[in-house]
């Protein structure tokens, strides 16, 4: 399996480590003095659900009380609303630091914040993940975490070639995420 794994099955994998994925933008926020977080995630995947653990974990180890109002969660049906969901959860005024599910969302939410008047990161610190290219365009380049998609697609290949060759199912491929900071997370 590629970018996911089923604890159900006993097949090898290749992915990125979403819950530490999830843990390391959360923590970022953390240090940045970001205590009033909003997390945005997909629930009809696993890289979703692993990242919202992640998140979990940062807050717990650093003592960050949220609520069920703090996760905004959405599905591939439900997409096309996720950002006025987020815009009036943030009216509340509470809200400092936003962790995304990936950049698009971030990239959307950037977008529909800046047309509304607020200034990123001064109003909100925003974080993606998956470093596509829409983390390096418009007015903000977004912090987000890395996601090696062709690392991937080559190790698989060379993966499934050593495997006919050999015979013999190779290991699991596991790869850490890292935290590539650009403009769009304030110290406060």
């Amino acid at each position: 399996m590629i970018n996911a794994v089923y604890e159900e099955l006993n097949v090898p994998s290749i992915c990125v480590d979403d819950v530490k994925g999830g843990y390391l933008g959360t923590e970022f926020m953390i240090q940045n003095g970001h205590r009033n977080l909003l997390f945005v995630t997909k629930t009809d995947d696993l890289q979703g659900k692993y990242r919202l653990k992640g998140f979990i974990e940062a807050c717990e180890e650093n003592e960050i009380q949220f609520s069920a109002n703090d996760v905004i969660t959405y599905t591939t049906e439900s997409f096309g609303q996720v950002i006025q969901e987020i815009v009036a959860r943030l009216q509340k005024g509470d809200v400092t630091g936003i962790i995304c599910y990936n950049d698009q969302i971030a990239n959307l939410l950037t977008v529909e914040l800046v047309g509304r008047g607020y200034k990123i990161p001064d109003d909100f610190s925003i974080i993606g993940n998956d470093d596509s290219v829409l983390s390096r365009i418009g007015s903000v380049k977004l912090t987000t975490l890395s996601h090696p998609k062709e690392q991937m697609g080559t190790d698989a290949a060379s993966w499934i070639v050593r495997t006919i060759e050999t015979g013999k199912a190779e290991e699991d491929i596991l790869y850490e995420p890292k935290l590539i900071e650009r403009d769009s997370v304030k110290k406060i």
